[in-house]
């Protein structure tokens, strides 16, 4: 049986290949991310650290999509760049 934290990875994976292909704002993506670190300075002021953890596990889950679906914008606006020369 699969661990949750694999069963999240793929998650991630496929979320990040449909924000790709519908070519959805990147930023979305950065913006939750930054809410999840929020979300987990919360849970650490309230003692609650395994959920703290977890948090912050998904926070830098969704800013590496983020990072990843920005460089995917850029090559795509780098291709058509070079197509108009």
């Amino acid at each position: 049986m699969m661990s949750m934290d694999l069963l999240a990875l793929i998650a991630f994976g496929i979320y990040t290949v449909l924000f790709a292909v519908l070519r959805l704002d990147w930023r979305i993506v950065i913006a939750l991310g930054l809410g999840q670190l929020v979300s987990a300075t919360v849970m650490l002021a309230v003692e609650a650290q395994h959920w703290a953890d977890t948090l912050a596990i998904w926070a830098y889950c969704f800013l590496a999509s983020g990072a990843i679906l920005l460089l995917i914008q850029n090559i795509r606006e780098g291709k058509r760049g070079n197509r108009g020369e």
